[in-house]
């Protein structure tokens, strides 16, 4: 355990971790970025570590299957796609039952990021491509890594049998049933969209623009007042809670 003093975000606190092992560890294949509220099996590794000897060494960033820890029959995902147009992501095969005959209808190519809860780096990419950019501080750090890692000519890999179930929402707070996400989270989702897309897509800046505003108009309906006016002061260049 290394103690941090403060709350780095995700990026951060994980950083924390790579910088120790890039420093005083030359004896390492990849790292595997695994979130504290998750649980896995005792075959879960050695299932992802046998896939990635398997996979050619431009696969560089490689997931598992993440199952919802309190419906552990069901997919949260296999892997996530990115829609650049409003900057919005989509967990694929999610709320899905976790059987053979769904991960065969698992498609490789429509995964554009590993999500951080279980992701495999290699040791090249991340002596290539570097650390988890850090000024996200919660969401969009992984679509970051996957599309510098893309830039830097990896590809993305992720293994279906191997299972790590996730306890979702645990680290963040997650509020009831009727108001599921926290302001804490809903703020850092809706300002990475734009620090997102003007850092790699700023053409789609008009796009995402309007669906924020279109994020906030929902939020008013619900009578989710502060976090309409949230998303206002975000377009407005609020970047810090």
């Amino acid at each position: 355990f290394i103690q941090t003093g403060e709350n780095l975000g995700f990026a951060g606190g994980n950083n924390v971790g790579l910088k120790y092992i890039m420093e005083h560890n030359n004896n390492y294949d990849a790292v595997w970025l695994l979130n504290p509220d998750t649980v896995i099996l005792p075959d879960t590794l050695e299932k992802l570590v046998a896939y990635a000897q398997n996979q050619p060494a431009e696969v560089g960033i490689m997931g598992t299957a993440l199952l919802y820890h309190h419906a552990p029959e069901k997919l949260q995902a296999l892997g996530a796609a990115f829609n650049p147009f409003f900057a919005t992501g989509r967990h694929i095969l999610g709320h899905e039952p976790y059987t053979s005959e769904t991960i065969e209808h698992f498609k490789m190519e429509e995964v554009d990021m590993i999500i951080g809860a279980s992701m495999l780096i290699r040791r090249e990419v991340l002596e290539q491509v570097g650390l988890l950019e850090e000024k996200y501080f919660l969401y969009f750090e992984e679509i970051d890594y996957a599309l510098r890692a893309k830039n830097a000519g990896y590809t993305l890999g992720l293994e279906p049998n191997a299972i790590v179930y996730h306890k979702e929402g645990a680290s963040i707070n997650k509020e009831s049933a009727v108001q599921k996400v926290s302001g804490f989270s809903d703020f850092y989702a809706m300002r990475n969209r734009l620090l997102l897309t003007k850092k790699f897509h700023p053409w789609y800046l008009p796009t995402v623009i309007f669906g924020l505003l279109m994020s906030s108009v929902i939020r008013l309906t619900r009578g989710e007042y502060s976090k309409a006016w949230m998303i206002i002061q975000i377009l407005f260049g609020k970047r810090k809670l």
